[in-house]
This record gives C-alpha cells, structure tokens and sequence, in this order.
C-alpha cells in the first residue's frame, strides 16, 4: 500500500492564517508587521518602544520630519552568513521592514534621543509647540 502524501506543506500556510480570515484588519496587521511599538505621551515628550528583534544596532534608521517619525530596519537571520543547508522552516521576518507614526505634535529633533538595547528600540522625543503655516510675501 501506498502512503498518501504528505499535506503538510500545502495547507499549513492555509490553516496558520485561518484564524485571520476572522479578525479585524488592524489586527490582522499587527500580527503581520516586524516592527511592533508601544506610544506613551508625557507632558513634554512622546516615547516609543519598538521591538526590533532580530534587527542590529547598524541595521536600524529613524528619521522625524515634524511629525513623523519613520522607522526603518533591515532583519537578517542568524549572523548574515550565507548557508547551504536546507531550511526547513522558517518562520523569522528576513528582509527590510518600516513602520512610520504620525503624531500629534511637531517633534524637536536636536534634543531627542534613541537608544537600542536587546532588541528594543527607545526613542524618547521631545516635543516642540505646533508650527504655524508660513505666508510668502508677494511681490
């Protein structure tokens, strides 16, 4: 008698992600996005915690622009080196993922810090008072 084959590597993409034919979309793209933060406001500043696991200290970027605050990090596997053994499974994020938050305050740049430890990143960024639109005089 012959076995049948295996279904495993068919429908397992199929079965892992039923339960998200059922949940609401924000939800469904926090389980899906690398980049996870938490946002807490303090009366002069905003701080982010961005778990970036699996992402090195050199491999992240922030940039503010009033605002917005983007957060860029390219993910490897491992130590980067190139491998010929056969994977298999492989469920880590690999590749570049970005995640940008827009706030209710302008961001002051000069005095904002970030801080990367154990696969957190901490920004902690001071808030400057709205920027009123600028009129170009006519001439």
């Amino acid at each position: 008698m012959t076995p049948l084959p295996s279904t495993n590597n068919f429908f397992s993409p199929w079965f892992r992600d039923f339960p998200m034919l059922f949940a609401n979309p924000f939800q469904v793209a926090m389980m899906r996005d690398p980049i996870r933060v938490d946002v807490r406001e303090h009366e002069d500043s905003y701080i982010i915690e961005a778990e970036v696991s699996g992402c090195h200290k050199d491999g992240l970027e922030v940039s503010i622009d009033g605002n917005k605050v983007r957060i860029v990090g390219r993910f490897q596997n491992g130590n980067g080196s190139v491998t010929t053994d056969k994977v298999l499974k492989g469920e880590r994020f690999v590749g570049t993922a970005e995640r940008t938050l827009e706030l209710p305050a302008y961001i002051d740049e000069v005095h904002s810090t970030a801080r990367y430890d154990n696969g957190l990143l901490t920004l902690e960024l001071k808030k400057v008072g709205q920027k009123s639109p600028t009129k170009l005089e006519i001439h």
